[in-house]
């Protein structure tokens, strides 16, 4: 079953410390972050963060309060769906989008167990399309 969360994603220099000051100021706010995935191109880094409904408007705050910013177009939707951890799930969960003629942006794991994985999937303004592709 696909559900819907929030992503706020940070853009930031590619320094030591950037991760470490951006979770210390959430973790001082209180807010809990449910999954993060980060990278690094030349000297921009971009973490994504995803945030229960509930502590969203807190992280956002805590974020800027920390010197980050966070535009608008930084803080979306993105669908969360489980998959049974096994060869050619991704595969069939990725062609259910294809089908749909939605083209995703960025998909990571934000959960598992031995058996099953959960995976964040961007598609830009689209997720509540992309919700209703996977039911």
């Amino acid at each position: 079953m696909a559900t819907l969360a929030t992503e706020i994603a940070v853009t930031t220099t590619n320094r030591a410390g950037q991760l470490a000051a951006l979770s210390a100021a959430l973790g001082e706010a209180g807010v809990n972050i449910a999954s993060l995935t980060a990278h690094a191109a030349g000297r921009t880094g971009t973490i994504r963060l995803l945030f229960a409904q509930k502590d969203v408007t807190r992280a956002r705050h805590a974020i800027t309060k920390a010197g980050f910013k966070v535009r608008k177009s930084d803080v979306r939707k993105v669908v969360l769906v489980s998959i049974g951890h096994k060869p050619g799930t991704l595969a069939r969960l990725t062609g259910r989008l294809a089908k749909a003629g939605l083209n995703l942006d960025s998909l990571y794991g934000a959960g598992g167990t031995r058996k099953r994985v959960t995976v964040a999937i961007g598609v830009g303004k689209n997720a509540a399309k992309a919700k209703r592709a996977l039911k």
